[in-house]
Formats: C-alpha cells, sequence, structure tokens
C-alpha cells in the first residue's frame, strides 16, 4: 500500500475509506466462509462474495475503482441469515460451524476473478450446495465455454455473454 501512495495518492486514499467502511459494517469483516453466531442470538453464513460495482466509481470518482477492489480480493461478503436476532456492528462474531469443503471468500475471488479457466477450481466451487444461484450461473456458462462480460456491473454499461474461444457476443446475460 505505501508503494501505491507514493505513486497514487488519491486511489490509494479511495481504497483507504473503502476499508474503513468495510471494517464499519459487520457483514464484511473477515475473508473466511463460516457459519457466525453474532452474541449468541443472530445466526449467519456466508453466502457470496460481493463483486463490486460501478457505485464505488461514483462514490470515489474513479472509474477503475471496482476493478482495483477486485483485484485486492477485498470485496467482503454477503451473509443469509438462518435465524434472526439483533446485532450491533460492536458485536463479535463466533464460528460454529465450517462447511467441509472448506471453502474460503478468497479462494472464491481468486476463481471467479483472477483464474477464470482453473476448471478444477471451478468445479470445486460449484460442489458448495449452498453457492448462490448468481455464482453458480456465471460458473457453469464458464464450463461451458461462455465467459460473462463484466462491464454493466463494473462500469454501468451493457453487458453481453461472449464464447470464450473466440470472443463472438451470444446475446444479453
Amino acid at each position: 500500500m505505501e508503494h501505491l501512495l507514493e505513486q497514487d495518492p488519491m486511489t490509494a486514499s479511495a481504497i483507504k475509506q473503502e476499508a474503513n467502511r468495510q471494517h464499519d459494517k459487520i457483514e464484511l469483516i473477515a475473508s473466511e466462509n463460516f457459519v457466525s453466531d453474532a452474541v449468541m442470538e443472530a445466526i449467519v453464513e456466508v453466502s457470496q462474495p460481493r463483486q463490486p460495482c460501478f457505485k464505488l466509481s461514483v462514490k470515489y470518482d474513479r472509474p477503475n475503482m471496482p476493478l482495483i477492489v477486485q483485484e485486492t480480493g477485498y470485496t467482503g461478503f454477503y451473509f443469509r441469515v438462518l435465524r434472526e436476532g439483533f446485532v450491533d456492528k460492536s458485536d463479535g462474531l463466533n464460528r460454529i460451524f465450517a462447511h467441509p469443503k472448506a471453502i474460503t471468500v478468497a479462494y472464491a475471488n481468486r476463481i471467479m476473478h483472477q483464474e477464470k479457466d482453473h476448471i478444477a477450481g471451478i468445479r470445486e466451487l460449484l460442489e458448495v450446495d449452498k453457492l448462490s444461484v448468481s455464482w453458480r450461473a456465471t460458473l457453469l456458462k464458464r464450463l461451458g465455454g461462455r465467459e460473462t462480460d463484466t462491464r454493466e456491473r463494473l462500469t454501468g454499461g451493457t453487458s453481453v455473454t461472449t464464447d470464450a474461444s473466440d470472443g463472438s457476443a451470444n446475446g444479453a446475460s
């Protein structure tokens, strides 16, 4: 981060602001896949990593901000509520169950965003029965040789699905 601070203080500041924002939100804490019991009342489990979108660009006035956050792997994640309860941002989380596949959010992000043709990794993620519908659909498209264009998510523009072998458009996704 020091190198980035020297080279691009504006982007470094935006990343620091985003990290602070994530730290202050209970749904964006660690980078592990676990089921947690916050203050022994609410029970939640990680459902999928977050995928940064164009709204970060708007918030920080940096067009490449979603891609920068995506590349760091510090995207946060979504929780699925298994049992409702009261939770304060200062409450701790305790792991009460670890999924047998032990897939981390960091690993899922790596397969989704960097190692897109890591077939064994894709298959491993698809073995997680509670993987979200949207992630499952994207990974199944990849196994079928099609790649979803992420321009809409990253820039707010139009998205198309392309054939991975030749880059030709296959229609909106």
